[in-house]
Protein backbone atom coordinates (compact mmCIF):
# COMPACT_ATOMS: atom_id res chain seq x y z
CA UNK A 1 0.00 0.00 0.00
CA UNK A 2 1.97 2.96 -1.20
CA UNK A 3 -0.26 5.22 0.66
CA UNK A 4 0.59 3.53 4.28
CA UNK A 5 4.17 3.27 3.17
CA UNK A 6 4.06 7.32 2.69
CA UNK A 7 1.86 8.21 5.60
CA UNK A 8 3.72 5.68 7.44
CA UNK A 9 7.46 8.21 6.57
CA UNK A 10 5.43 11.42 6.93
CA UNK A 11 4.55 10.50 10.94
CA UNK A 12 7.96 9.06 11.37
CA UNK A 13 9.56 12.49 9.57
CA UNK A 14 7.01 14.46 11.93
CA UNK A 15 8.25 12.84 15.13
CA UNK A 16 11.75 13.12 14.69
CA UNK A 17 11.39 17.37 13.21
CA UNK A 18 13.20 15.98 10.05
CA UNK A 19 10.25 17.28 7.46
CA UNK A 20 10.44 15.79 3.97
CA UNK A 21 14.13 13.66 5.26
CA UNK A 22 12.43 10.12 4.49
CA UNK A 23 11.69 11.44 1.00
CA UNK A 24 7.87 10.67 1.94
CA UNK A 25 6.77 14.15 0.08
CA UNK A 26 4.66 16.34 1.57
CA UNK A 27 6.80 16.94 4.03
CA UNK A 28 7.40 20.58 3.53
CA UNK A 29 8.09 22.99 6.14
CA UNK A 30 4.62 24.52 5.57
CA UNK A 31 2.97 21.74 6.20
CA UNK A 32 4.86 20.49 8.88
CA UNK A 33 4.46 24.27 10.32
CA UNK A 34 0.71 23.40 10.22
CA UNK A 35 0.79 20.30 12.13
CA UNK A 36 3.24 21.45 14.85
CA UNK A 37 0.51 24.93 15.21
CA UNK A 38 -2.43 22.56 15.01
CA UNK A 39 -1.06 20.48 17.60
CA UNK A 40 -0.31 23.46 19.83
CA UNK A 41 -3.88 24.67 19.62
CA UNK A 42 -5.24 20.96 20.47
CA UNK A 43 -3.18 21.20 23.65
CA UNK A 44 -3.86 24.58 24.47
CA UNK A 45 -7.63 23.99 23.99
CA UNK A 46 -8.18 22.26 27.97
CA UNK A 47 -6.39 25.36 29.52
CA UNK A 48 -9.25 27.75 28.10
CA UNK A 49 -13.17 28.17 28.07
CA UNK A 50 -13.01 26.97 24.73
CA UNK A 51 -13.33 23.57 26.40
CA UNK A 52 -16.10 24.53 27.63
CA UNK A 53 -17.92 25.30 24.87
CA UNK A 54 -16.57 21.75 23.20
CA UNK A 55 -18.40 20.13 26.09
CA UNK A 56 -21.46 22.20 25.98
CA UNK A 57 -21.84 20.92 22.09
CA UNK A 58 -21.59 17.34 22.67
CA UNK A 59 -23.67 17.43 25.88
CA UNK A 60 -26.24 19.56 24.45
CA UNK A 61 -26.93 17.63 21.60
CA UNK A 62 -26.76 14.47 23.67
CA UNK A 63 -29.75 16.10 25.67
CA UNK A 64 -31.51 17.70 23.55
CA UNK A 65 -31.53 15.09 20.60
CA UNK A 66 -31.25 11.67 22.80
CA UNK A 67 -34.84 11.68 23.23
CA UNK A 68 -35.51 8.03 24.94
CA UNK A 69 -38.64 7.69 27.02
CA UNK A 70 -38.68 7.20 30.43
CA UNK A 71 -41.04 4.26 30.67
CA UNK A 72 -42.07 3.01 34.05
CA UNK A 73 -39.98 0.05 34.99
CA UNK A 74 -37.16 1.13 31.99
CA UNK A 75 -34.20 1.64 32.56
CA UNK A 76 -33.98 5.38 32.64
CA UNK A 77 -36.79 5.59 35.23
CA UNK A 78 -34.13 2.61 37.39
CA UNK A 79 -31.46 5.66 36.80
CA UNK A 80 -33.24 8.73 38.02
CA UNK A 81 -34.69 6.96 40.86
CA UNK A 82 -31.20 6.15 42.37
CA UNK A 83 -29.98 10.08 41.41
CA UNK A 84 -33.54 11.20 43.76
CA UNK A 85 -31.81 9.20 46.60
CA UNK A 86 -28.44 10.92 46.58
CA UNK A 87 -28.16 13.38 49.99
CA UNK A 88 -27.96 16.79 49.26
CA UNK A 89 -24.41 18.25 51.10
CA UNK A 90 -24.73 21.77 50.17
CA UNK A 91 -27.21 24.31 51.68
CA UNK A 92 -29.01 27.32 49.70
CA UNK A 93 -32.12 29.10 50.80
CA UNK A 94 -34.18 27.04 48.48
CA UNK A 95 -32.89 24.05 48.98
CA UNK A 96 -31.67 23.65 52.87
CA UNK A 97 -29.77 20.98 52.15
CA UNK A 98 -28.42 19.37 55.56
CA UNK A 99 -26.73 16.15 54.22
CA UNK A 100 -29.77 14.23 55.11
CA UNK A 101 -31.99 15.36 52.58
CA UNK A 102 -32.15 13.73 49.38
CA UNK A 103 -33.22 15.35 45.79
CA UNK A 104 -36.57 13.06 46.19
CA UNK A 105 -37.50 14.84 49.08
CA UNK A 106 -36.38 18.48 48.24
CA UNK A 107 -38.64 18.23 44.88
CA UNK A 108 -41.95 17.34 46.82
CA UNK A 109 -41.82 18.78 50.10
CA UNK A 110 -43.92 22.51 50.31
CA UNK A 111 -41.76 25.35 49.77
CA UNK A 112 -42.66 28.32 52.27
CA UNK A 113 -43.30 31.68 51.03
Amino acid sequence: DPGLAATRVFVRDLVAFAPGAGGGGGGSGVVMATIVLLSLLVAYIPLTHMSHFIGKYFAYHAIRWADEPNLPGGPLERKIGEVLQRPISWSAPHIAGDGKKSWADVATEEQEK
